[in-house]
């Protein structure tokens, strides 16, 4: 099982992460494309880089974790059965009813928020021009990179059975994240642009473009 979060927030859930929530239960060898919030057993909000006030996280009052991907992974605990025995699981069918009643409620919620606002606009980003003497300085860091909360598209999932073999997870990833911009103000890319030297006189006349 793999719990997953983006910005510190649980993709399934949108709690604040935590390694001992639900996630997506894979088969061995098998891989799974998630493509955003989980909304529904049929459809996710997808995901997208943008600003940090436009992030599901900063939206959300949540804005510390802006930036970072995490797994944390389980392995299965093994269970032995007596055959011809029928086993029951009434906490795993209130487990499935109150899932269903938070996403009927998260459904209506997004139904209310999505009632026509005042239009918003976003300025496209504003060129700079550069002097000679820091023609070849980084850009200044400007907010992280987060990511938002989309349009809906189709992931059908459905609901499975998990005990974990231990209480820490067997591995845990983090992959970090940002803009190109702050990446280089950061010194973790380097600047793609140099020392530039145009030639003012290239040729005699005029070529065609």
């Amino acid at each position: 099982m793999a719990v997953i979060s983006v910005d510190g927030v649980n993709v399934l859930s949108g709690e604040t992460a935590s390694a001992s929530q639900s996630g997506y239960v894979l088969s061995a060898w098998s891989r799974f494309d998630i493509k955003g919030w989980r909304k529904s057993m049929e459809e996710v909000a997808a995901f997208y880089f943008t600003s940090l006030t436009d992030s599901y996280a900063g939206k959300t009052g949540r804005p510390d974790n802006v930036g970072v991907i995490g797994v944390s992974l389980f392995e299965r605990k093994r269970q032995y059965f007596t055959p011809g025995v029928a086993e029951t699981d009434d906490g795993y069918r209130r487990r499935r009813d109150e899932a269903r009643a938070k996403s009927q409620q998260a459904e209506g919620q997004a139904n209310r928020d999505s009632a026509p606002k005042e239009e918003r606009t976003q300025q496209a980003p504003k060129l700079v021009e550069r002097s000679s003497s820091d023609s070849n300085a980084p850009p200044a860091a400007a907010a992280p990179l987060g990511t938002g909360h989309g349009r809906r598209e189709e992931s059908r999932v459905q609901f499975q059975r998990f005990e974990r073999s231990t209480d820490a997870p067997v591995e845990t990833i983090a992959i970090y994240y940002d803009s190109y911009r702050n990446l280089v103000a950061q010194g973790v890319l380097q600047p793609t642009y140099g020392r530039r030297d145009p030639n003012p006189w290239p040729t005699s006349f005029t070529p065609d473009p």
